[in-house]
C-alpha cells in the first residue's frame, strides 16, 4: 500500500512538472539525457574510489560491496548534477542543493520499488533517481523573461522572475 501511494505521488509530482514546462521547451529530454550520462560517469568513478578504499586483505565480498556503494553514491550525485547543469538556461535557474536531494529521495524510492522486484532494480533505481532530480530541479526553478517597454526616456529593457 505504501509502495502504491509512493508511485502514485511520484506520478502526480511528475505530471506537474511536465505541465508546467512550455510546449516548446526541450530541457526535459536534455535533462534526462544529461543526468543519465553524468550519472553513469559518477557511478563510474565512484565505484573506483569505493574499490581504493578497501584494505587490501579483504575478501571479496567486502570490495564488492564497497564498489557498489561508490557507485550508487557517484551515481546519485553525478545524476543531480547533470540534470542541474542541463536544465539551466540563460532564463531559468533551479536549485542545486535541492535537485541533489531529489536525487537522494529518488534513490530512497527507487530502493523501495526496486525490492519487490529484484530483476527490475537497476533500471527503477536509475529512473527514479533521475525522476527525483528532475523534480527537486524543477520545483525549485525560476524563468527570466527579459522584455522591451517604452518609457519617458524611449525604451527600456525589465526583466520579469517567475518561481
Amino acid at each position: 500500500m505504501i509502495r502504491l501511494s509512493t508511485l502514485c505521488l511520484g506520478l502526480i509530482l511528475s505530471a506537474h512538472m511536465l505541465q508546467a514546462q512550455t510546449a516548446d521547451d526541450h530541457r526535459i529530454p536534455h535533462q534526462i539525457l544529461g543526468g543519465t550520462v553524468v550519472g553513469a560517469f559518477g557511478g563510474l568513478v565512484g565505484g573506483g574510489v569505493g574499490r581504493l578504499m578497501t584494505i587490501t586483505d579483504q575478501t571479496g565480498w567486502s570490495r564488492l560491496g564497497a564498489v557498489l556503494a561508490g557507485s550508487t553514491i557517484g551515481f546519485t550525485l553525478g545524476n543531480g548534477a547533470g540534470v542541474y547543469h542541463f536544465g539551466n538556461t540563460e532564463r531559468a535557474k533551479g536549485n542545486l542543493a535541492w535537485t541533489w536531494a531529489g536525487s537522494a529521495t529518488g534513490l530512497v524510492m527507487g530502493v523501495g520499488l526496486g525490492s519487490t522486484a529484484p530483476d527490475l532494480l537497476l533500471p527503477v533505481l536509475a529512473s527514479s533517481v533521475t525522476l527525483g532530480s528532475m523534480l527537486g530541479y524543477n520545483l525549485t526553478r525560476k524563468s527570466t523573461v527579459t522584455v522591451l517597454r517604452p518609457s519617458a526616456t524611449g525604451m527600456t529593457f525589465i526583466r520579469i522572475d517567475f518561481h
